[in-house]
């Protein structure tokens, strides 16, 4: 009979941090009211799900890049580059989302296609509601009506009324919560014995160290 090489699942658990995992930084749908000065964002169309993304500088809009929420829309579940998180300034009812470490903030220009991020003066707004859900916009009164959405599956425009190319979008905003600790590490192995050779798959969370030890 073929030697068996035997997994020590006892010793593999006893290496994961003591049994526990830390917990992953989240990002959670909120809305306008709650989010606080300091708060990191993701600005999402909950329609396309569609992020903007805050690296296409002034002389583009900035693109609708995909990511993945949860099926009942309440997280986004997919990895959240730097190039999509927004620092939120609140003051009064009124928004700003700027990079971080930079002096760069979304703002609107007096065009169709004129979302930017760099340092434009039109760069705070209010939340409104319209369209087809009933849903948020971001709105900057300035010298005209100015709405935020997504334009045909492509980049962020912005638009005199809510009803026409964005009125389908459905702007949400996802808040990173910080990991507050350890949590169980579960973990799955696709074999408890092996052939001499032969493999076997170990999966628990995602950058914890696993060791294991066979007699």
């Amino acid at each position: 009979m073929m030697k068996q090489l035997r997994l020590l699942f006892t010793m593999l658990m006893l290496t994961l941090l003591g049994g526990n995992a830390w917990a992953a930084d989240t990002w959670v749908k909120t809305a306008p009211s709650a989010l606080q000065t300091g708060d990191i964002v993701v600005i999402v169309d909950q329609t396309t799900s569609k992020a903007m993304s805050n690296n296409n500088g002034t002389s583009n809009a900035p693109t609708a890049t995909a990511v993945t929420l949860s099926s009942d829309k309440n997280q986004l579940i997919s990895e959240v580059a730097s190039t999509l998180q927004w620092e939120v300034t609140v003051d009064n009812g009124s928004y700003q989302f700027g990079v971080a470490d930079t002096d760069n903030y979304l703002y609107v220009t007096s065009t169709n296609n004129g979302v930017r991020v760099g340092s434009g003066e039109r760069n705070s707004f209010t939340i409104a509601q319209g369209g087809d859900n009933n849903a948020d916009f971001l709105h900057n009164s300035g010298s005209d009506e100015r709405y935020i959405g997504v334009y045909n599956n492509q980049d962020w425009r912005c638009y005199t009324s809510i009803n026409n190319n964005i009125k389908a979008c459905v702007t949400t905003f996802y808040k990173k919560v910080n990991a507050s600790g350890p949590i169980d590490a579960i973990v799955t192995i696709s074999a408890t014995s092996i052939e001499v050779g032969g493999t076997a798959t170990i999966s628990g969370p995602s950058g914890l160290a696993m060791n294991f030890e066979s007699d």
